[in-house]
C-alpha cells in the first residue's frame, strides 16, 4: 500500500473515531485494497476548483515577502528603489500594491528569473 494511501486510511480512521459517523465509515471502506488498485479510476478533481483566490491582504503580504527576496543581492540601484518599496509596503503608502508596487518588483528580478542564474545558483550553493 504506498504511503499516501496509508495515511488516507489513518486519517479515516481517526475521523471515524472522533466523529462516530456512519458515513465516514463508509468512506474508509472506499479505499483499494492493500495489494493495490486502479488510482486512475477515481481521478483527483481537478486542482483549480480547489483553489481559493488570495485575499488582498494575503496578496499584500505576498508582494512584501516578494520585496525582502529581491533584497538579497540587488545592485546598488535596486536596492535603493526596493528599500523604498519596502517602506511604502510597511507604511501602507499605495492604493493597490499588485498595478503600483508588484511590476518594479517583477522588473527588477525578472533578469536573474528568466536567464535561469537563479536556479542555476540555487543548485551551484546547494552542491
Amino acid at each position: 500500500m504506498s504511503r499516501t494511501l496509508r495515511l488516507i486510511e489513518g486519517y479515516m480512521k481517526v475521523l471515524k473515531e472522533d466523529a462516530g459517523n456512519p458515513e465516514m465509515a463508509e468512506m474508509g471502506s472506499a479505499l483499494p485494497p492493500e495489494g493495490g488498485g486502479d488510482v486512475t479510476e477515481n481521478p483527483a478533481p481537478d486542482a483549480s476548483q480547489d483553489q481559493m483566490p488570495m485575499t488582498s491582504e494575503g496578496e499584500n503580504e505576498y508582494i512584501a515577502n516578494l520585496i525582502d527576496a529581491a533584497l538579497f543581492s540587488p545592485s546598488p540601484e535596486d536596492a535603493k528603489t526596493l528599500n523604498d518599496l519596502q517602506g511604502a509596503m510597511k507604511l501602507k503608502r499605495y492604493t493597490n500594491a499588485r498595478e503600483e508596487i508588484l511590476p518594479i518588483v517583477l522588473g527588477i528580478i525578472q533578469p536573474s528569473t528568466s536567464g535561469g542564474d537563479l536556479k542555476s545558483s540555487l543548485v551551484k550553493n546547494f552542491n
